[in-house]
This record gives C-alpha cells, structure tokens and sequence, in this order.
C-alpha cells in the first residue's frame, strides 16, 4: 500500500505501488478533492504498472466512480488516464469506466507513461 501524488501544471499523476487497497484509495480521492488544485486539474493519470497486486473489487471501483461522479458537476471536462500492464485488473478498470462515462469526462486506457504524456500533447480536450 504505497502511493505518490504528483500535482502537475495541468494535471495529477498518481503513482501506486505495492498492494493496491479500496480503502488506499478512498484516502487518495479524499486528498484530491480536498487540494483547491483539483478544481483546475484537466487530467488524471493513475499508474498501476508496478503493483503487486490490486485489490479492489468491481463494486469498489464503481463506488469509487461515482465518487468522482459527484466531483464532475463542478468539472466538465477532464481526462481520466489508467495506466495498466496486467490484463487482470482489466474488468475492474472497465467498471470505473463505466459509472464515468455518465461525466463526460475522457477515459483511456494505456501501457506506458511515455504513451499517457504523448497522447495528453496530442489530445489537449479539456486543456
């Protein structure tokens, strides 16, 4: 259970670690949400390339989208970016994919931070 937040100009890059938890997390979204810088931020990345392994369920993870749900009323536009290697986690992402599709918000998966930097450049959206 380890994590870095990295505020950006544009953005946020969260970096997980170790064991991913549900209640990880929850401590997460409560730490952005409570930072006025995620107001203004366009994109999120989430990197879940070096975990161990991620223990979240489906429902969870919808929970946790709708969390995030809640947060779109006040920001239209945004890019959710997961960052995932483990064809594993894949139907728990979909599932946070899903209750954000009612946002509006941009949701895409990728391999590779380089991928994640090339297509926020290259698909400003919300920028």
């Amino acid at each position: 259970m380890a994590y870095i937040i990295f505020w950006e100009e544009n953005g946020i890059y969260i970096r997980h670690s170790g064991i991913v938890t549900y209640h990880e997390i929850i401590e997460i979204e409560g730490r952005l949400v409570g930072d006025v810088r995620y107001e203004t931020s366009r994109y999120e990345i989430i990197d879940i390339l070096h975990v161990e392994d991620f223990r979240v369920s489906p429902n969870e993870m919808a929970a946790i989208g709708s969390l995030e749900k809640a947060a779109s009323r006040y920001r239209r536009e945004k890019q959710i970016i997961v960052l995932l290697n483990n064809e594993a986690y894949k139907p728990v992402i979909d599932k946070y994919f899903e209750v954000l599709s009612a946002t509006g918000w941009e949701t895409i998966l990728l391999k590779s931070l380089h991928e994640a930097r090339r297509f926020i450049a290259e698909n400003p959206g919300s920028h």
